[in-house]
């Protein structure tokens, strides 16, 4: 009786000693293939998220002195010139670049007379597109081209032709300057533009136009 209740005991110690193995033998590949499943998550490319550059369609802004020296056929047809004085407004954006801008002008000359005969009043909104390449540190070159639309008056004066001329019209312009960073934020700079009509008929024939700018980019 004592062999049969020893023999028991031992079987039951076997079987147990099973189970347990069986059991360990399955956690281990439990955690094998977790971490299998971890490794290969891990060597995935992941997608790279870009972020967009906000300096690089930062908004400009500012006020300019003005001058233009413009060139007018008068009722002659002699062509008279002078020097027209007024300021303008800009607004611009980076075309997804600091080195090339969008810009929107607006200028306003006072009234002028440029000769005994002519006296010139001349509006003017401009679109361009200007560059602007690395000159040396803090200083920028600005090439551009663009389209203005003016509207120029002018009163005649005289005994036989006296009378008055209203007339608007769209011209080409090319300009050059510089830009020099003197805050964060604010620059200032010349630009030294040329003005064509494109239509042969407008009384202005050309003008040479020089602005000293303030920018500040917001």
């Amino acid at each position: 009786m004592k062999k049969l209740g020893l023999t028991a005991l031992l079987c039951l110690t076997a079987i147990g000693t099973n189970v347990v193995a069986q059991e360990d033998d399955s956690y281990a590949g439990y955690d094998a293939i977790i971490n299998d499943l971890k490794s290969s998550a891990d060597s995935l490319d992941r997608p790279i998220s870009t972020e967009v550059n906000w300096d690089d369609v930062a908004l400009h802004g500012g006020l300019s002195a003005a001058l233009s020296y413009i060139r007018v056929e008068s009722p002659s047809g002699s062509v008279q010139a002078g020097l027209l004085k007024g300021f303008e407004a800009h607004l611009g954006m980076n075309l997804f670049s600091r080195r090339s801008r969008a810009e929107f002008v607006l200028r306003n000359f006072a009234p002028e007379a440029i000769s005994s005969q002519l006296q010139v009043n001349l509006n003017e909104f401009e679109t361009r597109l200007v560059f602007l390449p690395i000159i040396r540190d803090q200083i920028l070159l600005r090439m551009g081209a663009g389209l203005a639309f003016r509207r120029i008056d002018v009163e005649i004066r005289g005994n036989s032709s006296a009378g008055q001329v209203d007339q608007t019209h769209t011209a080409t312009n090319v300009l050059i300057g510089l830009e020099k960073k003197v805050a964060q934020e604010v620059s200032l700079g010349p630009d030294i533009s040329y003005r064509s009509p494109i239509t042969s008929t407008a009384i202005e024939k050309s003008s040479w136009d020089a602005s000293f700018r303030l920018n500040a980019t917001f």
